[in-house]
């Protein structure tokens, strides 16, 4: 038995020198197995990456509800995370007391390099900092503008219910609006800024800036603009509106003057009629009094007349309540802004810890690809 182990052992030892001499040995003879608790995050959690896939990757009901991420910036946030560990993990090495070709592990990697990567962090995290020293506090201002509606007259019901609306202009349309060149540039012209692309970086950011969305009720949009100051981001949602208010105001006022010029028109042959009805059943009730209960041909006549008026009279007064139900505040209103503008008490750039981290991050991927390609060049 102990002969047998001898000549094995001498084997093995022939079958390593060859390893390290000739050309049929592989790497993979001779790699070693990385587990996954020696990688940056847990083997519980490789293991809860292996079996949801999808949630990853944009699939599955559960990505499909709360918080999904772009498709695009998980490929992104893998491949930045796992390619330099899985490049480090299986990076070969010649081990310094034998010839035979080994495979780098994770902790034997971040120990040689560790004063690389320490130094390419607080660099980066260093060099983060003083970029938010030089980059200019941004304010975002926010705002809900109610788009402005138009009851119809003809089917108002006086004291029945809610009226049908129209709104000037639909939400989408309004959304689109804001998105506008043409428009923004009548909001700069209105600030007294010049156009974008001219060495102004007020006129700059509030051209990329300014934007709408549709809010959850249909006529209501919410609006949003930066600034380099809170007045200035403020300024900016209200000189919108105000070009937002003049576009409306051009359907919206126009329609509003054709509906009371009507109402004042009814008014008035309402009172027209009224003076014609007292007349004629003044002059009934005299000729009927005189006639003593015998009925001449020009009673009958001035009793048609009596309810022909009475009949045009209560025409003309349900047309006059119906405009004047359309004519309310509560169904007629021009474009308005919900509340007032909100703009947050600190800027909405990031702050200085959140780009330190940012940079400390970034140093040490850049530290981890040196410290690899370092290796490379020592093979």
């Amino acid at each position: 038995m102990r002969g047998a182990r001898q000549r094995s052992q001498e084997l093995g030892q022939r079958h390593v020198h060859r390893a390290s001499h000739g050309s049929l040995a592989t790497p993979a003879l001779t790699a070693q197995t990385v587990s996954p608790d020696e990688l940056p995050c847990s083997g519980r959690s490789v293991r809860r990456l292996a079996a949801r896939p999808t949630a990853w990757f944009g699939g599955g009901t559960q990505a499909a509800g709360r918080g999904k991420k772009p498709f695009m910036l998980q490929c992104v946030y893998i491949i930045v995370c796992f390619t330099p560990i899985i490049l480090a993990a299986q990076m070969p090495v010649t081990s310094p007391t034998t010839s035979d070709t080994q495979y780098l592990s994770l902790t034997s990697f971040v120990a040689k390099y560790f004063k690389l990567l320490l130094v390419s962090a607080i660099v980066g995290a260093l060099v983060a900092v003083g970029i938010s020293f030089v980059q200019h506090p941004r304010w975002t201002a926010k705002m809900t503008v109610q788009i402005g509606q138009v009851a119809g007259a003809d089917s108002v019901v006086p004291g029945v219910g809610a009226a049908p609306t129209n709104l000037i202009e639909s939400q989408l349309t309004a959304v689109e609006r804001y998105g506008l060149s043409s428009f923004k540039f009548d909001v700069l012209k209105a600030m007294g800024l010049p156009l974008p692309n001219t060495q102004n970086p007020d006129s700059d950011l509030i051209f990329d800036s300014l934007r709408a969305a549709p809010s959850k009720s249909l006529d209501l949009i919410n609006v949003q603009a930066s600034g380099y100051s809170p007045e200035k981001a403020a300024q900016t949602l209200r000189a919108a509106f105000s070009e937002l208010r003049k576009e409306h105001d051009k359907a919206f006022i126009p329609t509003i003057e054709r509906m009371k010029a009507e109402l004042k028109d009814t008014s008035d042959r309402l009172v027209a009629m009224q003076k014609e009805y007292d007349s004629a059943y003044g002059s009934l009730k005299q000729a009927s009094n005189q006639a003593k209960g015998q009925p001449a041909a020009h009673d009958v006549f001035l009793a048609n007349v009596v309810a022909t008026i009475s009949v045009e009279s209560r025409s003309l007064n349900l047309r006059k309540a119906q405009l004047e139900e359309a004519l309310a505040s509560l169904r007629t209103y021009p474009t308005r802004v919900l509340g007032d503008v909100y703009v947050a008490d600190r800027p909405s750039t990031p702050g200085k810890l959140l780009y330190s981290a940012g940079g400390a991050f970034i140093g040490l991927i850049a530290g981890i690809l040196i410290a690899l390609f370092w290796n490379l060049r020592r093979r």
